[in-house]
């Protein structure tokens, strides 16, 4: 088989120990794309119901075994959904369960389970890691179930705080009579 490999041109993929020439397969015709697009939309047409009683489901395991009230299980369940996790979200590391809004510097590099799933790869803690970021914007890199990185959510007076900054920084740079240079 390794003969075959290098004897293909760059318009032949060798498939199941046999040579395809690619050059031979014709792009789809506009009719045959159409198809295609109605096969899928039918496709999605049955799968809606048990797509959405399997959110319904989920959505509720989720609030049942979060052992918190309901509106905040809720509000992280659909926080998470988005790749967004609530400062008071919970991580499970290796040195125990911290809030994500007390992730700081120090805990740069720190390793933990995958926040959405904690039992993920038999509940491994070095699946998702923090990134402290120089504070402008933490995440938490998590490499299961094909990767996501998750944001999060800010403090309102980081953002007032950083805006204001931003402001008259811009402030002084622009008016007529700042000293520049000192």
């Amino acid at each position: 088989q390794s003969g075959l490999v290098q004897n293909a041109t760059e318009h032949q993929r060798v498939i199941e120990g046999g040579i395809l020439s690619t050059a031979t397969i014709q792009p789809l015709t506009n009719d045959q794309l159409a198809l295609v697009e109605q096969l899928k939309q039918q496709a999605k047409e049955r799968i809606r119901p048990s797509h959405e009683q399997a959110i319904k489901t989920a959505k509720a395991a989720y609030i049942a075994q979060s052992g918190k009230p309901s509106a905040t299980a809720l509000n992280h369940y659909e926080q998470l959904q988005r790749g967004i996790l609530p400062r008071d979200f919970e991580v499970l590391t290796a040195k125990g369960l911290m809030r994500v809004g007390a992730l700081n510097l120090t805990h740069n590099g720190l390793t933990m389970c995958d926040p959405n799933d904690r039992d993920y790869d038999g509940g491994s803690t070095t699946k998702a890691k923090f990134y402290w970021n120089k504070g402008k914007q933490p995440i938490i890199n998590s490499q299961a179930h094909g990767g996501i990185v998750y944001t999060i959510e800010a403090e309102k007076e980081q953002y007032t705080k950083k805006q204001k900054t931003k402001r008259e920084k811009r402030r002084m740079e622009t008016h007529p009579y700042s000293p520049k240079g000192t």
